[in-house]
């Protein structure tokens, strides 16, 4: 039994030597391994009335931005290796939903290329939209100043950048992703796994805020304070802390916080697990 072991752990070995071998011969033969890349460069203008967008990409970063334009621009730029063709699809239904859609084919083989780089950028006219939602698996999500009823964001591990939003509901999902929310004005939901909240900063407390992550931090600012507001955070282990003045607490611990001033507020609501809380 001995005997077969050692055998067949010679083998093992030796195919493991020759596969060595044949990889440094590869190396030698042209310098360095080489991945050919292709240059992506596609654009797609929209001209028709469009009042909801849905956005998807795996990937991609999103760029997203609004501008004085009458038309809506959507482009794909980026380097990939030559055997892959993402497909940039956009499609406007009767209903006036601008869905674009970022098709990319999966690598295979044992090596991947570390050229691939993919950027969706989308400008649309500055105006007050009824949905808007943006979707990533790993790509980063990225916004100028928006303005929309709904403004949906997720992502699986892409960090997200929003610079001002304005409207009835804002919410934010991430698994690993963290977020950095300025500007913001309307109610507010987020949603994550290990991402960190960084910046939340809310122009103005107009509606209420409720986040939930399990080990992310959470640091929130409020520019402008209302005349009544409701303070309701605990993290299991992380410590919490909040600069408001006023606040009455009926609960005020290292992990903790419930406290109120006024009535008929908003309420900013935030639940951890082992993730630090600041609000000021």
């Amino acid at each position: 039994m001995k005997r077969i072991s050692n055998r067949l752990f010679g083998f093992f070995f030796l195919a493991f030597l020759v596969g060595v071998g044949g990889l440094v011969w590869q190396f030698h033969q042209g310098g360095h391994f080489h991945f050919d890349v292709q240059s992506i460069d596609e654009q797609r203008t929209i001209t028709q009335q469009v009042n909801n967008i849905e956005l998807k990409t795996e990937t991609a970063d999103v760029v997203f931005s609004a501008a004085q334009e009458s038309s809506i621009s959507v482009r794909l730029v980026g380097e990939l290796s030559a055997a892959l063709k993402p497909t940039l699809q956009t499609e406007v239904t009767p209903d006036g939903i601008l869905r674009i859609t970022v098709g990319e084919p999966k690598q295979g083989g044992f090596f991947f290329s570390p050229n691939t780089r993919l950027e969706l950028q989308v400008t649309i006219p500055a105006a007050a939209y009824q949905d808007v939602q943006l979707a990533t698996v790993t790509g980063d999500i990225r916004t100028g100043s928006l303005q929309a009823k709904r403004l949906t964001i997720q992502t699986g591990t892409g960090n997200v950048k929003l610079n001002g939003f304005e409207g009835d509901q804002l919410a934010v999902s991430t698994g690993t992703g963290d977020m950095d929310l300025v500007g913001i004005r309307g109610d507010v939901n987020i949603d994550s796994d290990t991402g960190n909240v960084q910046d939340l900063v809310l122009a103005e407390l107009t509606g209420n805020v409720d986040i939930t992550t399990d080990t992310g931090d959470v640091q929130i600012k409020v520019e402008k304070k209302p005349a009544a507001v409701r303070l309701d955070l605990k993290s299991d282990t992380g410590e919490v802390d909040a600069e408001w003045p006023g606040l009455s607490y009926s609960e005020r611990t290292d992990h903790r916080l419930d406290g109120s001033n006024g009535s008929d507020g908003p309420r900013i609501l935030v639940r951890s697990a082992t993730g630090d809380i600041r609000i000021q």
